[in-house]
């Protein structure tokens, strides 16, 4: 679905969410909704169009529902965290599609800030999770050049629960 909606929109379609932390976590997590950042559509009336013919009914700003099978699309960006981003993770599906992921470490970026000041109940597993789970990927440097002070605390509590030596700096 996401490299048909790219291919439609003429646009980058990346997934983000706790669908990309249930990719990351080898499914240890479910969603029924899909993120989605995809970029400048929500004011261009040809791509909301593109998703009505793809069958999607929009419900709200920035949601669309295919309801024959019950999914629900929310797109949350038009960038990757204001642009301040590693690169993408491009998967190949066993049906030949490409889907793009947020980078596993936006998304503890993400799961910290949320933590940090929504108090999010499942993102502290989650980022465990994400960290148990692609150890040798995490780029410590990268997560702490882009917190600000709160956040900063949380990833240190977070850093106590692991060797820190085991992660790359």
């Amino acid at each position: 679905m996401s490299q048909a909606l790219a291919l439609e929109l003429l646009a980058e379609v990346i997934v983000t969410g706790v669908l990309s932390v249930q990719f990351y976590t080898a499914s240890n997590y479910t969603t029924q909704d899909i993120d989605l950042i995809i970029e400048n559509i929500d004011n261009n009336e040809e791509k909301q169009i593109i998703f009505k013919q793809l069958g999607f009914n929009k419900i709200g700003n920035r949601t669309w529902v295919l309801d024959d099978i019950g999914v629900l699309i929310e797109k949350v960006g038009d960038s990757i965290f204001e642009g301040q981003s590693k690169e993408t993770l491009a998967v190949q599906t066993m049906d030949g599609y490409t889907v793009s992921f947020v980078n596993v470490n936006d998304i503890i970026i993400d799961r910290i800030k949320g933590l940090a000041y929504w108090a999010e109940k499942d993102y502290l597993d989650q980022i465990i999770d994400l960290i148990t789970f692609n150890e040798a990927t995490i780029d410590v440097s990268y997560i702490e050049n882009n917190l600000i002070e709160i956040e900063t605390d949380v990833w240190k509590v977070i850093m106590l629960l692991f060797d820190e030596d085991k992660l790359e700096s």
